[in-house]
């Protein structure tokens, strides 16, 4: 039982990053329940943040530039971190070492530890360079939720989405306000695919509150249907972007055309 409560343990402190880790993972990752499937997922996971690790890292050392002595520094301090990394990893899976659990245990450290580190690393990069990390990551969170549309991804919308989340749409004929939930069921309604475009995307940053403002065009299929301007909020919570207003006018007409 003591053997099991550690494993446990483990894994809950992994978890939190290895979720923040898949976000281009397929969205089965979500809901893996075989070993295989666990181990997979948990590989991709420390993928995603070791991708991160080697964007970040040569941004620091450029950041540094002629200051010979702190590259050098950072330097061993790397090599130091990744014999840190390592061993911390091995001695986390060596509990079960030779089972099947050992690839994911050994996996969502490394994605765990080397998260810590890309936050780490980034705090030395200058407050701009911070803020356009952000925004990214906060425009890709609203292109997953246009992708998870039209796959009728219910699963990925709902992993995008704050519990609590509006959904407010804007319109001649008044103003409609709907539950995440009641939106996500109505998805599933229409026979064509639903595609949504956006472009020129504006986002502003306070803290863990975000706000992303961009014009937009709809289609059903390959038929025209509204535009208008998406007006997007997000809070961040353990890393992540969640959306908890989706606000957005819709007309027909009027509309600009994509890029």
């Amino acid at each position: 039982m003591i053997r099991i409560l550690r494993i446990a343990a483990l894994l809950l402190a992994c978890t939190p990053a290895a979720l923040r880790a898949q976000d281009d993972d397929p969205p089965s990752c979500m809901d893996a329940r075989t070993q295989t499937d666990m181990n997979v997922c948990a590989g991709l996971a420390f993928q995603k943040e070791d991708s991160l690790l080697n964007q970040v890292y040569p941004r620091v050392i450029a950041r540094l530039g002629t200051d010979t002595s702190r590259v050098r520094l950072l330097r061993e301090s790397q090599r130091l971190w990744i014999r840190f990394r390592d061993a911390e990893c091995g001695f986390a899976s060596a509990e079960v070492q030779g089972g099947t659990m050992e690839p994911m245990v050994e996996r969502y450290c490394l994605a765990s530890v080397t998260h810590q580190r890309v936050e780490q690393l980034r705090q030395s990069l200058p407050e701009a360079d911070q803020e356009a990390d952000a925004r990214y990551a906060v425009t890709k969170a609203a292109n997953r939720l246009f992708a998870a549309m039209e796959e009728r991804d219910t699963a990925a919308l709902r992993t995008l989405m704050h519990p609590r989340a509006q959904i407010v749409s804007v319109s001649s004929t008044g103003v409609g306000v709907r539950s995440a939930d009641e939106w996500i069921r109505g998805l599933g309604r229409s026979s064509d695919a639903l595609i949504e475009r956006m472009w020129d995307a504006d986002v502003e940053i306070d803290g863990d509150l975000a706000t992303l403002w961009a014009p937009y065009d709809f289609h059903l299929g390959e038929r025209f249907s509204h535009c208008g301007t998406d007006a997007f909020q997000f809070v961040r919570e353990g890393g992540a972007w969640k959306m908890i207003s989706i606000t957005f006018t819709r007309r027909t007409t009027g509309c600009e055309g994509a890029p």
